[in-house]
């Protein structure tokens, strides 16, 4: 049996009402649609974006600029940093990349800059043999194409230019060399061979600036360079919607590489790009294919110091990639049973990963590597949580929960849908310093909307040392969990906690409940309000009989005289203490007088922009005879 604690926070010690949640920007995304992924992008200057992915197929920056449109509709989107860039993947489509400085995104393996008009090279008196140079232009026909080129790479080629025909080596003027954007920094030029094959565009030069116009070709196909960018630096299996649901940004040393897994047809499948780059052309690409038995392949992953872990759905693979020798990577089977439910059901906490798997189990890979068995490393069970989860989440949906670390709270998020339901609506809090057994409580508003409708989350640092976790909902609004008004977006919200039936001295003894006292750390001047249950029937709030002198007026047995008030629904009859907003510490005590052998009490609050702080629960009460049977 475990006790029932709703939008109770344990992260300062005691019991604490949850901060509240908040819209973030006033304005639902434009349409109002589901929000399937949010991601801080923060570039090396310091510069910060919140990219927002909605179910419409959009991607927008900061809430209201899009910067992608027309991708596939209802996708789960996830997001990795690498070379200051912006992954965005969707499993659907070709991943996106954005720098923060263009208005849209690119597919990765198409640079993003405007494809360059075509230059101009004429016949007509730009063709001149001189006895003077040493070095010309090939006889024969010969093309040219421009490419742009920024701190974020280089465009494709542009229009081809019309086709000079030199009867004689000579030199080729060209002019009307196109210019580019102001992110523009340089402009090549490429060339085809001697026999104008449009396959065989080499480098001629680069111009150095975005003002320059006109260039003297005197180079001959011999000292032509690379060839033209393709365009063509992604597996030739990324197709037809067979595309990564996630990159991972991995490397040991002087090694930084992008691992992506997650394609539909080809899901036991790990892609490694080029070292340094986001080139997965065949030619370079490394694949590891990690044969799961399981017909789902590899769910997700997860880097770990200098570790990257895979999981299946019934068991992770550690890869290594330790070897300098590139052929001699490969993977180990975990030694554990165990695998993740979902995509982005597995997070990394300062000295843990933790995951949660298809039953519901949400267990510590640590410990599970320790013993061998993820039961063993079960953060649920220990308090009987696995029962709560098999009672009341729908585990059918698994698909739709997403999990986070909170560094604010120091605790792990879990955010599911309840059974009968069809969105997310509540978050299961884990308070990772508090342990298995006391460290669970539940934050969520079932009657009105709040940060915990939530369809996606993401860490975002607001300031230096503050990290807050935001959410996307199901109507377009992104939102702050944890503000410091204690109201969700203006709106009440219950914070309570009920405890276990408790005993009291001895379990079968008969005992006088005399007072009830609440240790608190006064927040203000909050009215907490309590309901107390005593054998499992709730007593109402009553009136004691006293003597002529004032003393209590008691039975042989010790047990107050009550008169009961007419308060006898359940919510009623409860007793109501204010708290004072100038003492740092306070003893709140309520009379209660009552006998019997177990006593539990629901504690909460329940006004808006109040919060309370317990710190402990005493019971004075006395010894009567013991109940035999």
């Amino acid at each position: 049996m475990m006790e029932d604690v709703t939008n109770i926070n344990y992260h300062l010690g005691g019991r604490h009402t949850r901060g509240g949640t908040q819209k973030v920007y006033s304005n639902p995304i434009d349409g109002s649609p589901r929000v399937m992924g949010a991601y801080q992008y923060v570039k090396k200057n310091g510069n910060s974006f919140i990219i927002i992915a909605t179910a419409d197929g959009k991607i927008y920056s900061n809430y209201t600029t899009l910067i992608a449109s027309g991708l596939t509709i209802n996708k789960v989107v996830t997001f990795e940093t690498f070379d200051d860039k912006v992954y965005i993947c969707n499993g659907a489509d070709m991943p996106q990349v954005w720098d923060g400085l263009t208005a849209t995104t690119h597919d990765i393996g198409s640079p993003a800059l405007t494809v360059p008009g075509a230059c101009v090279a004429t016949a007509n008196g730009y063709i001149r043999v001189t006895t003077s140079k040493s070095t010309y232009v090939n006889t024969g026909t010969h093309s040219y194409k421009v490419t742009f080129v920024s701190v974020y790479g280089e465009s494709l080629g542009g229009t081809t230019s019309n086709v000079i025909t030199l009867s004689a080596p000579g030199v080729v003027l060209l002019e009307s060399i196109p210019l580019g954007t102001g992110v523009v920094t340089a402009r090549k030029i490429y060339r085809t061979y001697a026999g104008d094959d449009p396959n065989s565009f080499a480098l001629l030069t680069t111009i150095n600036d975005n003002t320059t116009t006109t260039y003297n070709d005197d180079t001959p196909d011999s000292s032509l360079g690379a060839d033209i960018p393709t365009g063509n630096s992604v597996p030739a299996d990324w197709v037809a919607g067979n595309y990564p649901k996630r990159m991972i940004k991995h490397g040991k040393g002087s090694s930084e590489r992008l691992w992506a897994l997650g394609c539909l047809t080809n899901n036991t499948r790990i892609y490694v790009s080029e070292n340094g780059t986001d080139n997965f052309s065949d030619d370079v690409v490394i694949t590891l294919n990690i044969e799961t038995g399981d017909g789902f392949g590899i769910v997700d992953a997860i880097e770990f110091g200098d570790r990257l872990m895979c999981f299946g759905k019934l068991k992770p693979y550690i890869i290594d990639d330790q070897d300098l020798v590139i052929d001699n990577w490969g993977y180990s089977d975990a030694i554990w049973i165990g695998g993740v439910g979902a995509l982005r059901l597995v997070c990394e906490t300062p000295n843990d990963i933790i995951a949660m798997s298809e039953d519901g189990d949400i267990y510590s890979v640590k410990v599970a590597e320790s013993y061998g068995d993820y039961t063993a490393g079960s953060l649920v069970r220990p308090s009987f949580l696995h029962k709560w989860i098999q009672e009341n989440v729908d585990l059918s949906m698994i698909e739709d929960f997403h999990m986070i670390y909170d560094p604010e709270l120091k605790a792990v998020r879990v955010f599911v849908v309840r059974k009968g339901q069809s969105e997310v609506d509540t978050c299961m809090m884990f308070f990772t310093e508090r342990g298995t057994t006391d460290g669970w409580t539940k934050h969520n508003n079932l009657l009105n909307p709040s940060g915990f409708d939530a369809s996606c989350s993401a860490v975002v640092r607001e300031s230096a040392g503050v990290y807050k976790v935001y959410t996307g909902d199901y109507g377009g609004y992104v939102w702050k969990l944890e503000d410091e008004h204690f109201n969700d977006n203006g709106l009440y919200y219950y914070a309570g906690f009920t405890t276990i039936p408790m005993i009291v001295d001895t379990p079968r003894g008969t005992k006088n409940f005399h007072t009830g006292w609440l240790v608190i750390k006064p927040q203000g001047s909050e009215t907490i309000n309590i309901n107390i249950y005593v054998d499992k029937n709730i007593i109402t709030e009553s009136a004691f009989l006293i003597t002529d002198t004032g003393d209590f007026l008691v039975t042989d047995e010790g047990a107050f005289f009550l008169v009961a008030t007419s308060k006898t629904a359940i919510g009623e009859g409860m007793w109501t203490i204010t708290a004072n907003p100038l003492k740092d510490l306070q003893n709140l005590n309520y009379r209660l007088g009552i006998n019997g052998l177990r006593i539990q009490f629901e504690i909460f609050s329940e006004n808006v922009d109040e919060s309370m702080f317990i710190n402990e629960i005493i019971i004075d009460h006395r010894p009567l005879a013991a109940r035999f049977t």
